[in-house]
């Protein structure tokens, strides 16, 4: 990771709906690249998982500048679980 994050020199990182891979999230904010995370979703039964875990998650969740979510309940099972400061809801409507 870190090498192709070297290689590469992203200017941010836009995960889309729930990639979330520890390794690579922890190199991304180790180099300050901006994160984001758009059309999030996550189950009930995901959040109750990341939840059990959140002592583990939450910083590599914190490390997002930015999240858009599908719909408020995902937006605030994301808050809950520490997802940068507000997660958004965004609409094509």
């Amino acid at each position: 990771m870190g090498r192709a994050l070297a290689t590469f020199q992203p200017k941010a990182v836009v995960l889309v709906e729930a990639e979330i891979w520890p390794n690579f999230l922890w190199r991304v904010a180790d180099r300050k690249i901006p994160l984001f995370l758009v059309n999030a979703r996550l189950s009930a039964r995901s959040f109750r998982g990341y939840r059990r875990f959140a002592f583990l998650f939450r910083p590599i969740f914190a490390s997002f500048d930015g999240v858009g979510a599908q719909n408020e309940a995902d937006a605030e099972r994301l808050r809950t679980l520490g997802f940068a400061r507000r997660p958004f809801t965004w609409s094509a409507a």
